[in-house]
Parts: C-alpha cells; sequence; structure tokens
C-alpha cells in the first residue's frame, strides 16, 4: 500500500487534488436521495398520528396512509392507482365505505371549510375533517376522531358494551357476504377472535356460524326483510377456543341511509341451558 510522505517542516501529510472527491460526491448524491425519498408525500403523511390523505391540482389521490384505511375499515388496494376523489368516492358507495363521499364537502370549497366538518366513520365513529393547502397548491385532509366528554354522547355506548351476549351491526352486500360494521366489546368473547377480524370489510360473518345453521339465518333474514323486520332463532356459532355455542339470536333488518340492506343482531349464549336441557331429556329417557 502506497504511503504518503510526511513533511517535516509543516508537520503535514500533502493531500493530492480529488482525493476526496469521489467519496464526498458519493456521500452527497446518497444524501440527496434519501432527502428525495423523505420528501415523498407518501413517507410525509404516513408520519401523521391521524388519517391523512393527499390530493392534487387535479383532484386525483396522491398519497393515502395507513391511518385512513383503518379509519375507514378500507382494504389494502382500496386505493387505484391515479384515480380522482370523486371516482374513489363513487366506488365507496357502491361497496359500502360509508363516510368518505362526504369528504367531498372540502374539495368543492376548500376556502370555506377551515373548521372542518364532521362525518361518521365505517366504525360508527364521529370523525373531523379539516382540508390544509399545501405550497404545490394541493389539498391535504386530516381526519381525526372526535372524543366526547359529555355523558349525553356516551351513555348509549356504555349501555350497549354492558349488555350481554355480542351485538353487532351487519351489512348485507349484493354478493351474499354479510360484513360487520359494528360490534359491541364482548363480541370478540363470543367469537374467540378480534375485532380487527371481525371488522374487516372482506371478512364474511357467516363464517362464524355452525355450516348446518347458515341456510337457516339466511332464511330468516330474508323473511324478515319481505314482512316484519324481525327475526329469533337458535343457533350454533364457532368460538375458536371453545368450539361450536350455542346461540340465541334476535335481530332487526331496514334499509339505512345509503339504502344498503342492514340488519343489528343480537347474540346470547345459550350453551348452558341447552346443556341442562340435554341432560334432562337423557334422564327422562331413562325413566
Amino acid at each position: 500500500m502506497a504511503m504518503s510522505k510526511f513533511n517535516v517542516r509543516t508537520r503535514r501529510i500533502p493531500v493530492r487534488r480529488g482525493m476526496f472527491r469521489q467519496k464526498l460526491s458519493t456521500a452527497v448524491g446518497e444524501t440527496r436521495e434519501e432527502a428525495a425519498s423523505a420528501a415523498h408525500p407518501t413517507h410525509y403523511i404516513e408520519n401523521l398520528c391521524c388519517a391523512a390523505v393527499l390530493i392534487d391540482c387535479d383532484r386525483r389521490i396522491e398519497a393515502v396512509n395507513k391511518e385512513f384505511f383503518k379509519l375507514f375499515g378500507l382494504p389494502a388496494k382500496a386505493v387505484q392507482s391515479g384515480e380522482t376523489f370523486a371516482e374513489f368516492a363513487q366506488r365507496s358507495i357502491l361497496n359500502g365505505w360509508e363516510g368518505i363521499i362526504g369528504l367531498g364537502e372540502l374539495l368543492g370549497a376548500p376556502e370555506n371549510n377551515v373548521a372542518g366538518i364532521r362525518i361518521s366513520s365505517s366504525h360508527g365513529q364521529t370523525v373531523t375533517a379539516k382540508v390544509a393547502i399545501t405550497p404545490e397548491e394541493k389539498m391535504l385532509i386530516s381526519l381525526s376522531v372526535v372524543e366526547s366528554s359529555s355523558d349525553e354522547d356516551q351513555w348509549p355506548r356504555r349501555m350497549i358494551d354492558n349488555l350481554g351476549g355480542a351485538i353487532l351491526r351487519i351489512r348485507l352486500n349484493p354478493n351474499g357476504v354479510l360484513s360487520c360494521i359494528f360490534a359491541n366489546a364482548s363480541a370478540p368473547d363470543l367469537f374467540g377472535i378480534t375485532n380487527d377480524v371481525l371488522l374487516d370489510p372482506e371478512f364474511d360473518v357467516l363464517t362464524l356460524v355452525n355450516e348446518i345453521h347458515r341456510d337457516s339465518l339466511s332464511t330468516h333474514i330474508q323473511d324478515a326483510r319481505m314482512s316484519s323486520g324481525h327475526f329469533d332463532l337458535d343457533l350454533q356459532i364457532l368460538n375458536n377456543d371453545r368450539g361450536p355455542i350455542w346461540t340465541r339470536c334476535v335481530g332487526s333488518t331496514f334499509e339505512n341511509a345509503e339504502g344498503e340492506n342492514t340488519c343489528d343482531v343480537r347474540l346470547m349464549d345459550i350453551e348452558d341451558r341447552v346443556a341442562i336441557s340435554n341432560e334432562r331429556q337423557r334422564l327422562e329417557t331413562l325413566l
């Protein structure tokens, strides 16, 4: 390895011109690439703690963060590359993704909505949506869940959570899938799954029902839609930990504001009652 000569008089090692130029330029180049990557809209809004979507000057969706998908219960590929917000909003209606269409009000006249607007997410949460104009004249919409401290606003949810059994609001999709759009605090325990799974828009609630009772449940729901709107039956649900569990399923069907067929369902664990009844029948046969 060649060694640089040491200058006794100046006590310095002579440096050739360009010795560090290549390394320095490489380092500068990497820094610029990293800076460009960090400045990308996707990286920017992913660092926001709230749901956010960035709309460009042509009203096309430029970036959406994970919190936005989570807030509205959207599947991973819900937003298509290069589509306008209007196209996305129209698809959201067809797919039953509630609340998104309301954001169009912000885009129509952002200067008139500085204080923001309130909409409801797919999970029934009240959300404040605000729009900010970036230096590039793009629109950044941020959404935050409203945490109400009013007892008047909170008591219905507390009452639902304190009721025994699982309480669900289910959307009856045209393709036959029953998707859950609301679940109370007791629902995950009854089914043995997490709320994230239960509230996934692509998850079919019917798969939680024992196969021998699925047709019966579907028939009761369809009959309720055509007549009184109410249904009541006993069926087995499938718990991931406990296996089949007998439940009493009580519900009502209705059409929501968007014209979607929906039903509210309450499932109560009657496994002990069924076990006692079966034991009584067994003893009676022995007498």
